[in-house]
C-alpha cells in the first residue's frame, strides 16, 4: 500500500481510539459523581468493552502510523516522532495504571453497595439539596466575608488619582 492509505487508516484508528477512550472515560465519571450504584455498575459494564476496543485501536493506530512512515520514506527517529512515542507511551501508562485501576474500583464499590444507598455512605453520600440560608442557586451570590461585590468592587478596583 501506498503512504497515503497508510496514513489515512493511521488518523481514522487514532481518532476513532480517542473518541472511544475520552467519551467513554467522560460518560463513567459523570455517573460516578452521581453516587448512583445501579448506574455506576450499569454504566462501567458497558463501557469497560469499549475501552478495550479503544485499546485495540490505539495499537492498530501505531502500527498503521509506523508502516505509514515507512511507505513515505521518514525517518522513525526524527524529533516530532519520538515526542509522539513518548506521548503514546505516557498516555497508555495512565490508562493502564490510573484509570483502568480506578475504573475496576469503582465498579467494585458498586456491586458491594447495598441497592438504594449512595456510594460513600450517609455522611458522604448525597449533598442536602439548596433551600432557605444553604446558599443555594435560589438565595442568590453568597456574600463572603471580606470579599466585596458588586459596586463596591468596583468602587474599590477603581484607580486611585493623586491630586
Amino acid at each position: 500500500m501506498d503512504f497515503l492509505t497508510w496514513k489515512f487508516l493511521h488518523i481514522v484508528t487514532m481518532f476513532f481510539a480517542v473518541a472511544l477512550a475520552v467519551s467513554g472515560e467522560l460518560v463513567v465519571r459523570r455517573v460516578a459523581a452521581s453516587r448512583d450504584p445501579r448506574a455506576i455498575a450499569v454504566t462501567t459494564g458497558q463501557v469497560k468493552p469499549l475501552g478495550s476496543l479503544a485499546g485495540g485501536l490505539f495499537v492498530v493506530g501505531l502500527v498503521f502510523g509506523v508502516l505509514a512512515a515507512i511507505a513515505g520514506q521518514i525517518d522513525l527517529l526524527r524529533p516530532w516522532l519520538i515526542s509522539a512515542y513518548v506521548a503514546f507511551a505516557a498516555a497508555m501508562a495512565v490508562g493502564l495504571t490510573i484509570t483502568d485501576p480506578w475504573l475496576n474500583r469503582l465498579q467494585a464499590a458498586a456491586a458491594a453497595s447495598p441497592q438504594g444507598r449512595p456510594l460513600g455512605g450517609a455522611a458522604g453520600g448525597h449533598r442536602r439539596p439548596p433551600g432557605p440560608g444553604r446558599h443555594g442557586p435560589a438565595d442568590g451570590p453568597r456574600r463572603r466575608p471580606g470579599v466585596h461585590h458588586g459596586r463596591e468592587a468596583v468602587r474599590l478596583a477603581a484607580p486611585r488619582r493623586e491630586p
